[in-house]
């Protein structure tokens, strides 16, 4: 499943997922709460490295509903005063699926792999 592909089901899983998160945390008194974003949610690097002045300009479903978690963490915040932060994690390309098709969790094996193959390169 792509989020291309079903939308929807990516919308319900980030952005209402991440309201219920918020409003549970509200109802329980926690503390903070923290954001799993995405830098997908940018997409479009115009320089780098990446800063708060970057241009938010997702290209996909998956893209807009993070820039959407982390704006209802902001809003929860000024509303309800909810300490909130968001971390945006880099996803790795799966070129077994195709360039275009991005998977959202960082694998430490896979990056562990890449630094073990660096340092026996060197």
């Amino acid at each position: 499943m792509t989020s291309v592909d079903e939308p929807r089901k990516v919308n319900q899983y980030n952005v209402e997922g991440m309201l219920n998160v918020l409003d549970a945390a509200r109802d329980a008194d926690i503390e903070r709460v923290v954001n799993a974003s995405s830098v997908e949610r940018l997409r479009q690097a115009r320089y780098l490295p990446y800063d708060e002045d970057h241009l938010t300009t997702p290209i996909s479903p998956y893209g807009a509903s993070k820039l959407a978690t982390e704006q209802y963490a902001r809003v929860y915040n000024e509303a309800y005063g909810l300490s909130t932060v968001s971390l945006r994690y880099f996803t790795d390309t799966v070129p077994e699926y195709g360039d275009h098709e991005l998977r959202f969790a960082v694998s430490p094996w896979r990056t562990t792999g890449r630094l073990r193959q660096r340092r026996a390169d060197a």
